[in-house]
């Protein structure tokens, strides 16, 4: 149950960059301006270093680490020149889980819900 927690929070990262696309988007960071997409995950590390370390909950810090890099991975991917994976196998997951929250949002907006 441990595994399919971090692997449902891997691809929860995902999700949140398809339903957050403004702050999600991977050119912000190669543009000089701050990408909060980026921030979060990396402030999702340091609290997950924090459970570990200073509250001694070594599953909780992974399960921050494995939404973290599911964000991160989603954002680096919308690069708009070239998709670029922090993580190379997991590419296909992070792909399905930004279009299931684009979809979703598409959904909530009333627009047609394409399907990719």
């Amino acid at each position: 149950s441990k595994v399919l927690a971090m692997c449902t929070l891997y691809y929860a990262g995902g999700i949140l960059a398809g339903v957050w696309p403004k702050g999600c988007d991977g050119d912000l960071v190669f543009e000089g301006k701050t990408s909060p997409g980026m921030l979060l995950s990396s402030l999702l590390v340091l609290l997950g270093i924090w459970l570990k370390r200073h509250r001694e909950r070594p599953t909780l810090a992974m399960q921050c680490w494995a939404l973290s890099q599911g964000l991160m991975n989603a954002t680096s991917s919308s690069f708009s020149a070239v998709p670029m994976r922090a993580t190379h196998t997991a590419g296909g997951q992070t792909d399905a889980a930004m279009s299931l929250g684009k979809a979703f949002m598409n959904f909530l907006r009333g627009e047609v819900v394409p399907c990719q």
